[in-house]
């Protein structure tokens, strides 16, 4: 039972199974009422049933004239932009937990993971929170910013709700130089880099989720060569917490993606792509990913 005046939110641009079973898992800890599908709709007009409460937006819609910059990848890069959504639909909230449905729990009872955090008071919860990497994809956006460079792993964090307000203040203030064109649109930081470096130059307390969970967090990373499917995350069972897990679609993409990329920096790939095989249970999966590197090397070897 939620305890401490929080809402459950999923960042989604879409309604499938995957958000259908994370919300489902939620409401046995947050209740129906308090848990909630944010979907951004600027792509598509997604049918959300009846039973699943949702908020939508777009750059229309709850966030129109808020004066943010709409970069051309912001429902990619702006994870952020959900929390401001929420902050305008929800009140009387202390916290709000925002976590993708690419996130999985392993466990049965969502109060088993959630109760640990009850007497949390961290303004700022994430997993990964830290000093930025000079290696990281987005690390050069962190220039904008004042501060030293932080960022974390933004597919599952908890924010309290009146930080919000001043968050949103530093973004628009922020989206008003790229509006002016005083930085090139590339320049523009996600989510991670700005919210957690943003928190830090703030003096906003701050914790790291896997300090205080007794749940198995190996398996939760950004290193997307560590995905796995679904079905092959249903398999394991325990107090465990898992991300990126992905539908087949997407997983077959991002594979072919990693090894057209690895191709082209001269990576070696035969070990990579071993482990990618053996990990991969599923058998028309696996033969489906053969067939598709297959493929990838094709095109490589063709362009050369």
């Amino acid at each position: 039972m939620n305890t401490n005046n929080s809402a459950f939110a999923i960042r989604t641009h879409k309604f499938s199974e995957r958000e259908k079973v994370l919300y489902e898992y939620a409401v046995k800890y947050f209740g129906a009422s308090n848990t909630f599908i944010a979907c951004n709709t600027t792509k598509n007009n997604v049918n959300i049933p009846d039973q699943y409460n949702n908020i939508t937006f777009n750059e229309g819609k709850i966030l129109n004239d808020s004066g943010l910059f709409w970069h051309s990848d912001w429902s990619w890069r702006c994870g952020d932009y959900w929390y401001y959504a929420l902050y305008n639909s929800l009140e009387n909230y202390e916290y709000i937990w925002l976590c993708e449905p690419d996130v999985h729990f392993c466990n049965k009872d969502s109060g088993d993971f959630f109760k640990q955090f009850e007497s949390i008071n961290a303004d700022f919860l994430s997993f990964g929170y830290g000093t930025a990497g000079n290696n990281l994809h987005f690390f050069h956006t962190s220039k904008v910013l004042e501060g030293t460079p932080m960022s974390c792993l933004f597919s599952f964090t908890r924010i309290k709700k009146t930080l919000l307000k001043t968050l949103f203040e530093k973004r628009v203030q922020l989206s008003l130089s790229f509006l002016n064109k005083k930085y090139k649109p590339n320049q523009y930081p996600n989510d991670e880099i700005f919210f957690s470096t943003t928190i830090k130059m703030l003096n906003y307390s701050n914790a790291k989720m896997e300090d205080f969970t007794s749940f198995d967090t190996r398996l939760f990373t950004a290193n997307e060569d560590q995905a796995m499917t679904f079905e092959d995350a249903r398999e394991i069972k325990g107090n465990f917490i898992i991300h990126p897990v992905l539908e087949e679609d997407i997983f077959l993409q991002k594979k072919n993606k990693s090894l057209y990329a690895k191709l082209n920096r001269n990576d070696s790939v035969s070990e990579w792509m071993r482990k990618i095989l053996l990990k991969t249970k599923n058998k028309r999966l696996k033969k489906e990913l053969r067939n598709q590197f297959i493929k990838v090397f094709n095109n490589y070897i063709e362009k050369l």
